[in-house]
């Protein structure tokens, strides 16, 4: 009777250490550092060489790649990616210079919300000008609905907005 009783308990503990494992393989892995690099060549002769280091942060990661031409000209980029799990929401900004010596810089953001979910996006430009957009969206679980209200500013500060209704019944698209 002891033997059957302690192989029943040694059974049930290894079921639960495989659930445990299986729970742990399941969640979502954080990005890890790399290096890469890449050069492409053309049969005329020209190439391009691009040189890439990704480094994780505690909530995230900063990515940073340099990009050279055979002509000597150079371009880089620098993205910080961040994700708050208190306020669920994922900031990225990318900042950098372009083979012309144009800069720019780009802010977005994702927040999830009771109701769905917000986005913005600025983007500023090698003329400093700048550009941007929200989406509000909104899921009426009742009423089979999503609705999306769409704010966009252009570079020239002109505003342009448009709200999209969507209607789900029946588990398809109306």
């Amino acid at each position: 009777m002891k033997n059957k009783t302690g192989i029943i308990a040694l059974a049930l503990m290894a079921s639960l250490g495989v659930n445990v494992a299986l729970a742990d393989s399941t969640r979502a892995t954080k990005r890890t550092g790399f290096t890469s690099d890449i050069t492409r060549s053309t049969g005329a002769g020209r190439f391009m060489h691009r040189h890439t280091v990704q480094t994780p942060t505690a909530n995230g990661f900063v990515r940073k790649h340099t990009l050279e031409t055979g002509s000597g000209q150079t371009a880089n980029r620098q993205v910080n990616l961040e994700y708050d799990q208190d306020t669920r929401t994922l900031t990225r900004s990318a900042e950098g210079e372009r083979l012309n010596g144009a800069t720019y810089t780009t802010q977005r953001s994702a927040q999830k919300t009771q109701e769905g979910y917000t986005k913005q996006v600025t983007h500023t430009n090698g003329q400093g000008a700048e550009a941007s957009k929200q989406v509000d969206v909104i899921v009426d679980k009742e009423a089979k609905t999503l609705t999306k209200t769409i704010t966009a500013t252009d570079y020239q500060g002109e505003t342009h907005s448009a709200v999209v209704v969507r209607s789900y019944q029946g588990g398809g698209q109306e």
